[in-house]
């Protein structure tokens, strides 16, 4: 496989460049997404990035181009899509359909016109990236770190499923790869298929798995990989076939080979067939067959982790690893790599999955035109934001109920300390899976009836899942034995106190947001407040939604208040609107 050229340094005299970088397709695609990189004076911006499910409704945005995101990232800019310099796609195409033997024909013109809306004049350049390998510079740009082991594991790329690296400012070099086959992420996504969760909700596996008995099921399943220097292999599945079409275009899907290769595994071993169930169970009442499978496999998928990122940081020499793909949004996974081994420094792209492929793909195109890609400061905080007067004249039109006040944290941590949920809207939305402090239900986090409330009133979700907190960085240590890293909600640890009883789970771990006071300092200010009235500098933090994308406008918050208990929704630490 051809990666991408060697680097070049940096030219006196470069003029200034707009990159946008892109995923998403119309076809077997998922989590698309856009990014725009501003490169002037030898360094690169990320101006603006966000998930094209924000603005089309619709989760995961299945096989579409980020269209809206790609507007939304022009209007952040303050261009227009004649100044666009170069577009990057975070995927090999043109590799990814030769490679299973389908003709496809990718008019670089065209696709510009589609994405930018103009019949592209000047030469705009168009380039395919490496999937695995734009997920390794998202990791890796963005990470601080003058040189670092790189893993990213995921469901598939082009041809690979895992992929470890050693970065450096002069780019990256991939150590080894390990087949679609093997793959880690299909494994624990027809994991959660099987124990009866959709395809694309991981994360409640990985919530259900402290439930469960791990030992009834782990040696059996553990037998089926084959662990090897810094890759894996799954020896009994050998016949995944790429290029065989169903008609006269679609490729046999690898994924559903994969799938149901497990499937066979997961009953055979258990005696078990699919729980094709549509009760919502309490994750407490769940089957316990399916509780303990659950368990068994979320142990393989640590022991995976972990043996890929331990052999990586030995073969790298490297002290430092930065991890990426959809397989690095399990937090109880990356929080054993620490664990495990102390003095590791860790870092996780908070756009994980496919969306995060993006900036990547961006990033590459700098690197080719000269510009460092170490060290290329990235904040979570990239999405839209609203003024206070379009949030004004939006909560007029709406007939809601709503004040102003100059002095809105204190009020926030009466209402609080008091016990109510309240809804954050302010500033520019996350990007990534996980809202941290922007678009988010916050609440005490010290009760313990408060986590099956919000479960159940707030966000419709069975009993029992587990709850994140935000915790100010000043604070960490009265929650946790040892120094904890954590901006992003993407590791998790052991709580030793026990005053965080609404997100400690069942293995009493949490998965927490470190906040300091640089990253988000109204965020940081209304915790402080609300430490006055709960007496921690903490607050239960979840996503701004209800089953449906994070929430993107006003009128979609306001929703809220109608379809969720929510008590009420604070906009711009400006105005409050309340629940009728």
């Amino acid at each position: 496989m051809l990666l991408p050229d060697s680097v070049t340094f940096v030219r006196e005299g470069m003029k200034e460049k707009y990159i946008l970088g892109v995923n998403g397709w119309n076809s077997r695609s998922h989590d698309a997404s856009a990014a725009l990189l501003r490169c002037a004076h030898g360094k690169i911006e990320i101006i603006a990035a966000a998930e094209e499910e924000r603005f089309i409704r619709r989760k995961h945005a299945y096989d579409t181009l980020p269209l809206e995101a790609t507007k939304f990232c022009l209007a952040e800019g303050k261009i227009s899509p004649k100044d666009i310099d170069s577009i990057a796609f975070g995927w090999d195409m043109p590799l990814l359909y030769s490679e299973r033997g389908l003709k496809k024909s990718f008019n670089k013109k065209e696709l510009i016109e589609l994405l930018l809306g103009i019949n592209p004049k000047k030469d705009i350049n168009l380039e395919f990236v490496n999937h695995h390998y734009s997920h390794a510079l998202s990791a890796f740009s963005p990470s601080g770190f003058k040189s670092a082991a790189v893993l990213v594991v995921d469901g598939q790329g082009e041809t690979e499923s895992v992929s470890a690296w050693k970065a450096d400012d002069s780019g990256l070099e991939r150590l080894a790869v390990s087949d679609i086959s093997s793959s880690p992420g299909y494994f624990y996504q027809a994991l959660t298929r099987f124990v009866g969760f959709k395809i694309n909700q991981p994360g409640k596996t990985m919530g259900l798995a402290p439930y469960g008995n791990k030992e009834r099921h782990l040696k059996r399943l553990r037998e089926l990989f084959l662990f090897d220097k810094t890759s894996i292999q799954v020896p009994s599945f050998n016949n995944l076939v790429l290029g065989k079409k169903i008609g006269d275009y679609l490729p046999l899907d690898e994924q559903d080979q994969v799938k149901r290769f497990w499937f066979e595994q997961f009953s055979r071993i258990t005696g078990l067939n699919p729980n094709d169930s549509s009760r919502r169970y309490s994750f407490r009442s769940f089957p316990k067959d399916y509780m303990d499978l659950a368990s068994a496999g979320q142990e393989v998928l640590e022991q995976i982790i972990l043996h890929l990122a331990k052999n990586l940081t030995s073969v790298a020499n490297e002290n430092n690893i930065c991890l990426s793909g959809g397989v690095a949004l399990n937090s109880v996974a990356n929080g054993k790599i620490i664990e495990e081994n102390s003095g590791l420094n860790i870092y996780v792209q908070p756009g994980a999955n496919d969306a995060g492929v993006s900036v990547g793909a961006a990033l590459e195109i700098a690197r080719r035109e000269g510009y460092s890609i170490n060290n290329v400061k990235m904040s979570v905080y990239l999405g839209k934001a609203y003024t206070n007067h379009e949030i004004l004249e939006i909560l007029k039109e709406s007939g809601v109920s709503f004040k102003e006040d100059s002095d809105m944290p204190s009020r926030m941590a009466k209402m609080i300390g008091q016990g109510k949920v309240l809804g954050l809207f302010q500033g520019r939305f996350e990007f990534g899976p996980r809202a941290l402090g922007n678009r988010s239900f916050i609440a005490d986090p010290q009760k313990k009836e408060i986590l099956d409330y919000v479960n159940k009133e707030i966000k419709g979700r069975e009993e029992g899942r587990p709850l994140a907190p935000t915790i100010l960085e000043c604070s960490a240590p009265e929650f946790f034995s040892k120094k904890v890293c954590g901006p992003h909600m993407t590791l998790n640890y052991q709580l030793t106190k026990s005053k965080l009883e609404a997100v400690r789970h069942v293995d009493g771990s949490t998965r927490p947001q470190i906040l300091k006071y640089k990253d988000n300092p109204l965020y940081y200010e209304q915790i402080k407040a609300i430490e006055k009235e709960t007496g921690v500098n903490a607050v239960l933090n979840t996503s701004l939604n209800l089953h449906e994308p994070i929430i993107n406008t006003p009128q979609e918050a306001l929703n809220l208040l109608e379809r969720t208990k929510v008590d009420a929704i604070i906009f711009n630490n400006t105005f409050i609107a309340y629940r009728k």
